[in-house]
């Protein structure tokens, strides 16, 4: 994920995990305008972040949503 990432979304899982997925980044691609795939997971306690799996589409501008132990991504455009 580029920095200035704008549009995306967080999701706290849990009291000490946050999850940065998608939005639009300041240097686009040629395939996704600049509109990103990524997902990191990170540790509030320790300030790390983890690289996990990317979406299998761009996105920005989405809903999401955790049930159970899936977070899920519903919406949006892969688009500027």
């Amino acid at each position: 994920m580029q920095r200035g990432c704008a549009l995306s979304k967080f999701i706290q899982v849990n009291k000490t995990e946050l999850f940065l997925i998608g939005g639009n980044s300041a240097k686009p691609s040629v395939l996704s305008e600049g509109v990103e795939t990524s997902c990191l997971k990170i540790d509030l306690i320790l300030g790390e972040y983890t690289r996990k799996a990317e979406l299998t589409t761009p996105r920005q501008a989405f809903g999401i949503c955790l049930i159970g132990h899936v977070i899920y991504a519903v919406g949006g455009c892969n688009v500027n």
